[in-house]
């Protein structure tokens, strides 16, 4: 971990799982919808080596302290829904 990943967004799931996984982390500026958004956001990350050296130096603390990586929150609403499941008789 520690290199960040600017991603394309598309209409299919497998074109937006980069961006659901960057907004997951508060990351979802790294995500471009359209081709010449992703080339301009991957010029100018690499013309400012100062901004990508921060985000990589602090990335990997952002991953693991966001709710993707919140095994408890996420463990705590999978045990909610399934009490709700049981009790609809679902």
């Amino acid at each position: 971990m520690g290199v960040p990943v600017i991603t394309l967004v598309g209409n299919l799931h497998a074109a937006r799982v980069g961006y659901t996984i960057l907004t997951a982390v508060g990351l979802g500026d790294l995500a471009a919808t359209s081709v010449d958004a992703y080339v301009a956001l991957a010029a100018a990350f690499a013309e400012d080596k100062h901004q990508l050296a921060d985000l990589r130096g602090h990335l990997r603390k952002v991953v693991e302290h966001s709710p993707l990586c919140d095994r408890f929150r996420f463990t705590k609403g999978l045990e909610d829904a399934y009490r709700r499941m049981l009790a609809s008789g679902e």
